[in-house]
């Protein structure tokens, strides 16, 4: 295949650009994707349209997934340094004691009060249809 897959993409229409080469590397047309794909007719054209085109989709998480798997592409990610950095000099740091990362609970059953009140469940009773519209 060609050369031009390993490029830097790092925008949005150079993702749809990069689809549209793929698509004709592989000379496979709109409707050709649509079925690899499993899409309805025309849904390949209206996400590979160009900027003039009208009513064009945006591509989804799934539409993504299917596309990248109609053409035979994987996406990786590159760290951009400059753009890090940029980032790091603009950011608040986070207080670390005020997250979770990772998700892990901090409070042991040992840190709560045995005589905390228990929590009150109130069973709630299924009320007598009143006739009407909707029962």
């Amino acid at each position: 295949m060609s050369a031009r897959l390993g490029r830097l993409i790092s925008d949005y229409g150079g993702l749809l650009e990069a689809f549209r080469e793929r698509a004709k590397e592989l000379e496979i047309s709109r409707e050709g994707i649509d079925s690899v794909a499993g899409w309805a007719d025309g849904y390949a054209g209206k996400l590979l349209g160009g900027a003039a085109a009208k009513r064009r989709k945006i591509i989804g998480p799934v539409s993504l997934e299917l596309m990248l798997g109609a053409l035979g592409l994987k996406l990786i990610l590159v760290e951009d340094p400059e753009a890090t950095a940029r980032t790091l000099a603009r950011r608040d740091p986070v207080d670390r004691a005020q997250q979770r990362f990772g998700n892990v609970c901090r409070i042991s059953a040992t840190l709560l009060s045995p005589n905390a009140p228990k929590p009150l469940l109130r069973v709630v009773e299924k009320r007598p249809a009143r006739g009407g519209k909707y029962g």
